[in-house]
């Protein structure tokens, strides 16, 4: 078998997100990860067109690629927002996956039952500290949500003081940490989930990942 063969059966494809703070946009890309030589590739989604050659980032590795992480290539730092294709999604879900879960300012009274919640489920967390985001920062990591209703309001709350950040580590992570989190919006959540950590401690939309 060729080694450019082996290479297509060790890629990883995920779509990941850039906020252009000097557009003022979301700037969409496929990242295309080589495990065999710690490779990377990136394509303009919009563009239609390559935007990073395939290159060697050996400070980028598997474990750090998963829906929800940040990681930084060139400067830009990007969200992982979804898997690129379903052999990635199987890969990694396969695998001890991760997702990130914040837990806003205003819960600190039920982190001990949270984390009960979260260890019940069987998930680990993999790494926990307390973390002061400036605006600006919360601006970038919640850019997504850019243009809707809540946006400045949340952040605001996230920037309020220092929020709790877990990196979450077991089987189906993220679908789990979903599960757990329940509905966006907690009146919605106390009706159709009403076990969920939005349900029972949501005064807003306390939970994001």
């Amino acid at each position: 078998m060729s080694a450019k063969t082996n290479a297509a059966e060790d890629r990883l494809t995920f779509f990941v997100e850039w906020f252009d703070a000097q557009a003022d946009l979301i700037r969409r890309y496929q990242l295309t990860y080589f495990d065999r030589d710690n490779t990377l590739e990136m394509y303009d989604c919009k563009n239609r067109r390559p935007f990073l050659k395939r290159t060697e980032y050996p400070s980028i590795r598997q474990q750090d690629l998963y829906v929800g992480s940040i990681v930084t290539v060139y400067s830009r730092q990007l969200k992982i927002a979804e898997y690129g294709d379903v052999r990635t999604r199987r890969v990694c879900e396969a695998q001890r996956s991760r997702t990130l879960g914040l837990v806003k300012p205003a819960s600190y009274d039920h982190i001990g039952v949270i984390l009960q919640r979260v260890l019940a489920t069987g998930l680990t967390v993999g790494n926990m500290q307390l973390v002061k985001l400036t605006q600006g920062q919360a601006a970038e990591f919640y850019a997504e949500h850019k243009g809707k209703p809540f946006f400045e309001e949340l952040v605001g709350m996230m920037s309020s003081d220092v929020v709790l950040a877990m990196e979450l580590v077991g089987d189906m992570a993220i679908s789990k940490w979903r599960d757990l989190m329940g509905p966006t919006n907690p009146n919605q959540a106390r009706g159709e989930a009403p076990s969920s950590l939005r349900a029972q401690f949501g005064k807003d939309a306390c939970f994001y990942n």
